[in-house]
């Protein structure tokens, strides 16, 4: 894939365009720079536009696609210079996520003039907005990329597979492919060897897998990804003909290590949290698939036994064993027979038990190093040997330490001991854990990552931490500040102080996220039924 730009005759030196082109290394992939449109807001692997989507936004924008719809009619009519900066004006603020889907089936059912690819090849190639970019894939998809290939520009055809090494914009270019119903081969590997987040995730499920060393590539990297999108598993279980795989004595610890992984994320995807971003863009994937789950994990429990004598791998087992039991108590029978299921319970329990864990949980609790071993800590968890105080002891002296903060938080949940196979979290620790965040909320403020993860429990107890909230409101996270307007907006009205109110006010002006604006406005008008037709 060439990294040369198209000759077009009027650019612009902020175009996104050329800026990815700049930002791309040798080797074709991007540097995951900050795209010039939003500086302060860091790349994300397209996860910002996978956290909007949701199928009952899709549902609000009817009225905006009618209106695309007719000022594309009053263009193609009239071309003229005025009708064009209505539609670019329109469309740099449209969040093209949300009106993607419903926007291409409109369009397909219209008569549309190939002159609107001239329009989407200008914007692709100088436009400095992100979703005039993306609006140019819906076009380039509708009116059909082979067309532009043989009978417009092979130079487009190209440019719109480069400028989708930009993880922002690789969903659109397999939308584009969707709905023009290709599925180049060639680019599509080529887009899923340079990319790592959602982009990889969607040309994967778009990639056809058809020898063996295809295969053999996807079962090592299919889950090298800075995403979680479960659907992928059973596309990689199918695809690598895993459980032909399994059939043998033994394995290298290498295969064994990429199936584990492979097959308990399979097992999350047979029970989903509802709505989650992770669960969408289901149009990607298989959605009628038979896997055999009992011999998927017979055949896998089977190959465990020389490997659960590390903690890594027993942790795994105790992930399955997690996932069988929900079976049992959610009676999904359909997934496996209840004989069967606890046979698959019983095994786990013997390769778990096999040995005595808590001699070595309190030896390699930390590494030689002085670091948590996560995989340690959470077998302990697992296994209810309660380490909890050690681990805390340790993030005392290691505030923002993401390990030891994620596992004091939660790795020991509230609840009945009789319901949870850890160990409560009491009023005690509870009363430690919010005077440790207090003590330390201006060093959070400073670490994305541990205020993520410090908000993300408050999250979980509504009218506490508003100290640490009323920072995170006015901080320079966005992330931060969309989790505490969802924090507050959990509260009480009346646990509302003016303090807060403050700083909610300081927090609309800071924000341009439609959605947290709209919880903001919430937390100081509760009894508003406004929605998000209304924001501005």
């Amino acid at each position: 894939m060439k990294k040369t730009l198209t000759k077009h005759p009027t650019k612009t030196k902020n175009s996104l365009f050329e800026y990815v082109l700049h930002h791309l290394n040798e080797n074709g992939w991007y540097d995951a720079s900050s795209l010039p449109d939003h500086p302060d807001h860091p790349y994300t692997w397209g996860n910002d536009d996978a956290e909007t989507f949701s199928p009952s936004l899709a549902e609000l924008s009817d009225g905006a696609v009618e209106e695309i719809i007719a000022m594309l009619k009053r263009w193609q009519d009239i071309p003229s210079a005025r009708n064009k900066k209505d539609l670019y004006e329109f469309m740099k603020d449209a969040p093209m996520v949300v009106l993607f889907g419903l926007l291409s089936k409109k369009m397909l059912q219209q008569k549309l003039s190939f002159d609107l690819v001239k329009l989407a090849d200008e914007w692709l190639h100088t436009s400095p907005d992100r979703e005039i970019v993306k609006f140019s894939y819906l076009i380039c998809g509708v009116i059909g990329l082979d067309k532009i290939r043989t009978l417009y520009s092979r130079q487009l055809y190209e440019d719109l597979f480069t400028m989708a090494l930009c993880e922002e914009f690789t969903l659109y270019l397999c939308l584009a492919c969707h709905i023009s119903h290709i599925r180049p081969q060639q680019k599509i590997w080529y887009l899923l060897r340079h990319t790592c987040g959602w982009g990889r995730a969607l040309a994967l499920a778009l990639a056809d897998y058809k020898t063996d060393r295809q295969q053999t590539w996807l079962l090592a990297h299919g889950l090298e990804l800075r995403i979680f999108w479960p659907p992928l598993a059973p596309l990689i279980i199918i695809e690598s003909l895993l459980i032909k795989r399994l059939q043998v004595e033994s394995c290298s610890e290498k295969f064994y290590k990429q199936v584990v992984q492979v097959v308990i994320q399979y097992l999350l995807f047979l029970s989903p949290v509802e709505d989650e971003p992770e669960y969408k863009f289901g149009t990607f994937v298989p959605q009628q698939f038979n896997i055999d789950l009992a011999d998927l994990l017979s055949n896998l429990l089977r190959l465990s036994v020389p490997f659960v004598v590390k903690p890594s791998y027993a942790v795994n087992i105790l992930a399955i064993r997690d996932r069988l039991q929900e079976i049992v108590e959610n009676a999904s029978w359909d997934l496996l027979n209840p004989n069967t299921c606890n046979t698959l319970i019983s095994t786990c329990d013997q390769l778990i038990y096999s040995r005595d864990w808590e001699p070595i949980i309190t030896k390699k609790l930390f590494t030689t190093k002085g670091e948590l071993d996560t995989d340690v800590a959470e077998l302990a968890a697992g296994i209810n040997v309660d380490v909890w105080e050690r681990v805390f002891n340790f993030l005392q002296q290691h505030p923002t330490d993401p390990a030891a903060l994620s596992f004091c938080l939660h790795a020991y949940p509230e609840g009945n001991p009789a319901e949870t196979p850890y160990p409560v979290l009491d009023r005690e620790r509870m009363h430690e854990l919010f005077e440790f965040i207090s003590r330390n909320e201006l060093t959070f403020i400073n670490d994305e990552e541990s205020l993520l993860l410090v908000l993300t429990f408050v999250h979980e107890h509504p009218g506490r931490g508003a100290s640490l909230l009323i920072l995170a409101l006015t901080c320079l996270s966005d992330a931060a500040r969309g989790l505490a307007a969802m924090s507050l907006d959990r509260w009480d009205p009346n646990l509302i102080t003016p303090a807060i109110r403050m700083a909610v006010l300081k927090a609309l002006h800071l924000n341009k996220s439609p959605f947290i604006k709209m919880i903001l406005s919430h937390i100081l008008n509760p009894d508003s039924d406004d929605d998000l037709l209304h924001l501005n």
